[in-house]
């Protein structure tokens, strides 16, 4: 889940982002279109939120955090399990600088006192531009929303918080 993020935002709008940085250091992302992918002898048509019926589909909602360890960190949080079960959680972060090319690593004790995690976190939704009935942000609220933009480009409104996926490792600590 952490790895298909990237190919689901090129299917869905049918560009893909590519990036450089001019001579004074400035980051420059270039959106370049995409009209199929193509495995081995299979073609699938890219841009899916654009092809016909697909106005009904208001937003395609996907969190690359939705595993088998955000339902451990989350009963951690909420008090269960044992006190000898130690989760860390490690990955990469969004970076809000505008001019960054890399996510922010982070590592974090979900026993912690000061570990915090919603269920909404991670979440993207990725809305329709041609959607007959458009989605809410207010409706997933938490949730990082991207519209595409006339010229390719994704526009983003993204918590202050938002994991790029994470690796939790679980350790039992002895008696």
């Amino acid at each position: 889940m952490t790895l298909s993020a990237s190919g689901l935002i090129t299917y869905l709008y049918g560009y893909r982002h590519d990036w450089h940085r001019e001579s004074d250091g400035h980051l420059v992302i270039v959106p370049r279109r995409v009209d199929e992918h193509v495995w081995e002898n299979r073609r699938v048509q890219s841009g899916f939120l654009g092809l016909p019926g697909a106005d009904n589909v208001s937003a395609v909602v996907f969190n690359r955090s939705t595993t088998i360890s955000k339902f451990n960190r989350m009963g951690v949080f909420a008090g269960f399990g044992s006190s000898r079960v130690r989760l860390e959680r490690q990955r990469q972060a969004v970076s809000h600088d505008p001019n960054a090319s890399e996510p922010i690593p982070f590592r974090m004790l979900v026993n912690g006192a000061d570990y915090i995690e919603t269920w909404v976190e991670g979440a993207d939704v990725f809305h329709n531009p041609y959607a007959v009935v458009p989605l809410s942000p207010d409706m997933l609220p938490g949730a990082a929303h991207h519209r595409l933009a006339s010229d390719g480009t994704l526009e983003s409104m993204v918590p202050e918080w938002h994991p790029l996926g994470s690796v939790t490792t679980i350790t039992v600590l002895e008696h």
